[in-house]
């Protein structure tokens, strides 16, 4: 695989992840789900479960459409958890404390990003299988 191709196909990963995101974003605002139970069973656990299967896809070194159905399944669960997270603190927060509700969980996902990044960073590294897995 050339250089260039490597940079195409990772770009395809992120158009399907923030696609994927994006729709289901969408498809779920409207939806009168349990903010806490959605995050939960539709965001948090398909994300980790993805995640987990994008690292053996790489590791086993299996099929290009194996691995971009996982960065899908990414999508799917992260854009439940990017619809779900505003509402949960919506629910959770008293009404006049709302504004900075708001306001730890942009400062916790812009930290907890950074972190994940840098952290990433390290582990890729090492072995690009370990930091999915």
């Amino acid at each position: 695989m050339s250089h260039n191709s490597g940079y195409v196909l990772g770009l395809l990963a992120y158009l399907i992840y923030l696609g994927v995101s994006a729709i289901i974003g969408y498809a779920l605002g409207s939806r009168k789900l349990r903010p806490i139970l959605a995050l939960w069973l539709l965001g948090y656990l398909p994300s980790a479960i993805a995640s987990l299967l994008i690292g053996v896809s790489v590791e086993m070194n299996l099929p290009s459409l194996a691995f971009y159905l996982f960065v899908a399944g990414l999508g799917l669960g992260m854009g439940v958890v990017e619809t779900f997270e505003p509402v949960a603190v919506s629910v959770l927060v008293k009404p006049e404390n709302l504004s900075g509700g708001m306001g730890w969980l942009s400062v916790s996902g812009s930290v907890g990003h950074v972190i994940s990044n840098l952290v990433m960073g390290v582990i890729f590294t090492f072995r690009q299988s370990f930091a999915y897995g």
